[in-house]
């Protein structure tokens, strides 16, 4: 399956960066974090004849026609900051809300999780955190311009 090539060659890739923790969960997930990050965790997998693309447990979701978009889409999530909006309840983290900042500093919403159970009479707080980019747009071009190439086509 050529899934399994494409997420061989990135996991090799990004085992080279130092920064990185990288970790192939089974044959077809890869999940990727800055080792300093307490999250989000990037993950790439494919399930179900479609191609997923995630941040923590917010995912994008792709047909498997469009595999080479999708891969290239999770690269270049990686060359872009992300920012974080935790909401609180006390303590108690309920919802978090992540945002995709590209190189010109447009911001994308990427997605938003949250749990239906908490302490709603406790008092509200928020922190935001922005976190910056694993990788350079650069990078990826350099190693994986074929693929590139291959998205821009579908």
């Amino acid at each position: 399956m050529i899934f399994e090539q494409y997420l061989k060659d990135i996991q090799e890739f990004l085992q080279l960066k130092q920064n990185l923790d990288v970790e192939r969960v089974d044959d077809l997930i890869l999940c990727v974090s800055h080792k300093e990050y307490e999250f989000p965790i990037f993950t790439l997998n494919y399930e179900l004849e479609e191609v997923k693309i995630g941040i923590s447990n917010v995912q994008e979701y792709y047909p498997v026609e469009e595999l080479e978009k999708a891969i290239w889409r999770f690269l270049t999530l990686l060359t872009q900051n992300i920012r974080i909006t935790a909401y609180y309840k006390g303590n108690f983290f309920y919802r978090g809300k992540f945002d995709v900042i590209d190189n010109r500093g447009n911001v994308y919403y990427f997605g938003e999780i949250m749990t239906w159970l908490f302490p709603f009479w406790k008092k509200s707080r928020l922190k935001v955190k922005e976190l910056q980019a694993l990788l350079t747009i650069e990078e990826i071009e350099e190693r994986f311009i074929n693929l590139k190439v291959a998205a821009n086509k579908v």
